[in-house]
């Protein structure tokens, strides 16, 4: 048992001043006031820093200078998520983009029977296609998107890892495959979709719940055709997941976005590829050379080809460039993305028996000054 404390400790709601945290076993035991901790219960104090839960990333391709598409296994995913756990995000859903359908079914297979996700920084997998609308489809390959059938529903039944999240163009899919993966437990998300408005706020109500990487490969804020953009900005019920690296969407649409949903329905993903989480500069891709250049990756022609972002720069970008209050910078990266998962009482907080996946924080910079996940915490610590 350890208890540990700092100047400032979010719980991912709010900031708790003369708190302390009671950790037992990796997990939270009580979060208490000062005044009551036990005499014989020593106190590690942080004294200036900022303790919250670690970070959830809920769309990452790669990182550590390592591609997940390329080897979507179980144990690439993991070493990606390491490379990302050094800057203060313990959790992510590793990103398939579109491949071929016996890749896409071999990766959730695997997924399905890793029994230690956790253990290793992982929630599940996040397949971002094959089922999307080609007009959309940005750097994924369009000659690999396919559509999707019940046959395929049926089977991702069956090898499913328990959290799923399926990123597809609704416009392309009835509205009974929807309501079928969403009565499998399948997380849905529009993305690289060419919907309008009234097409996704269709597939609301039959069970899409977030859009991927809002603004992004997706129709946008036409005043003849609204589409994708203007559903998820208005829907109050919806969530969305956005990458503000400050190259993919400009600041003014990112406080855009933020004054429309909130911090409790948009949530930060890096969107990372492989250089992200190191110091690479170059990324092959399907024989084609990338470029990472101020702050972004780009082709040949200066096209934008993946993020070379990680959580805290976002958080940093939000707070001190956007100007967004820091709690809610905070709560993008942890509660909320947890809520969309359904695991608010696992993730993304400081409650009973919730995991102690922490971040501490500089004060003055948010740079990330330690990373711990809950399996090595007490370990760590002393």
């Amino acid at each position: 048992m350890i208890a540990i404390t700092a100047n400032q400790l979010f719980d991912g709601t709010q900031f708790l001043k003369d708190h302390f945290l009671f950790i037992e076993k990796g997990h939270i035991k009580a979060v208490l006031p000062l005044s009551k901790r036990p005499p014989k219960l020593p106190l590690i104090d942080l004294k200036d820093k900022i303790i919250s839960p670690g970070f959830i990333d809920l769309q990452v391709n790669g990182g550590g200078g390592i591609d997940f598409t390329s080897t979507p296994t179980v144990e690439i995913a993991a070493e990606i998520a390491a490379a990302h756990r050094q800057f203060g995000t313990t959790a992510i859903l590793p990103t398939l983009i579109t491949s071929s359908l016996g890749t896409t079914l071999k990766a959730a297979h695997d997924f399905h029977l890793e029994k230690d996700l956790a253990g290793k920084g992982l929630l599940g997998l996040h397949l971002e296609g094959p089922f999307l609308n080609a007009e959309k489809a940005g750097i994924h390959d369009p000659d690999l998107i396919i559509p999707l059938t019940a046959d395929i529903c049926k089977k991702l039944a069956l090898i499913k890892p328990e959290t799923l999240l399926l990123t597809l163009a609704p416009e392309k899919i009835n509205k009974e495959l929807l309501q079928l993966l969403n009565s499998l437990d399948i997380l849905l998300s529009a993305g690289h979709s060419n919907a309008t408005s009234a097409d996704i706020q269709e597939a609301f109500k039959h069970g899409v719940t977030t859009v991927t990487h809002l603004y992004n490969a997706m129709s946008g804020l036409d005043h003849r055709r609204p589409g994708v953009v203007h559903a998820a900005l208005t829907d109050t019920d919806s969530y969305a997941g956005m990458i503000a690296d400050l190259h993919h969407v400009s600041p003014e649409m990112l406080k855009f976005a933020f004054a429309h949903k909130g911090a409790d329905r948009l949530y930060l993903v890096t969107d990372a590829v492989a250089p992200a989480a190191s110091d690479k500069n170059i990324f092959n891709w399907r024989g084609e050379e990338l470029i990472v250049k101020d702050g972004k990756l780009q082709d040949s022609s200066g096209r934008l080809a993946g993020a070379v972002l990680t959580l805290d720069q976002a958080v940093r970008n939000c707070h001190f460039t956007l100007g967004i209050p820091l709690e809610d910078c905070l709560k993008m990266v942890t509660s909320t993305p947890a809520h969309f998962l359904k695991k608010q009482d696992i993730y993304g907080c400081f409650k009973y028996q919730s995991r102690a996946d922490l971040v501490v924080l500089s004060p003055k910079d948010l740079t990330v000054d330690a990373t711990y996940l809950a399996e090595s915490i007490e370990t760590s610590l002393q």
